[in-house]
């Protein structure tokens, strides 16, 4: 083997495969990260929908026991009723766009 087949075409393989070996290394880790983060994303919906949905019960719950003590009516007690599940959908609904548009973003 001639010393200069090295340096021409040895070496300069070496360098090309190191390179590129970094490449690929560089990109799955970044797409580890973004997938990492998504989980993240993903937990921390589903914490809040979490807390939003104990949440809804406990005012429901309170609610049910005003009604039973009497505290109030049939009518405001319906009327309350429908208004806390008004405000559980909503929020459903605004999570909802929020993730359609943090898709969108990511995408």
């Amino acid at each position: 083997m001639n010393p200069l087949d090295f340096i021409f075409i040895v070496l300069p393989l070496g360098v090309m495969v190191f390179l590129l070996v970094g490449g690929i290394v560089l990109i799955v880790k970044k797409e580890e990260t973004a997938n990492r983060r998504k989980i993240r994303r993903m937990d921390a919906i589903i914490k809040e929908k979490t807390k939003q949905c104990e949440l809804t019960e406990k005012q429901l719950d309170e609610l049910h026991m005003a009604y039973r003590n009497k505290s109030i009516d049939e009518a405001a007690y319906q009327r309350l009723k429908k208004l806390v599940n008004m405000n559980a959908k909503n929020y459903e609904e605004t999570a909802a766009d929020l993730r359609q548009i943090w898709e969108g973003m990511s995408n």
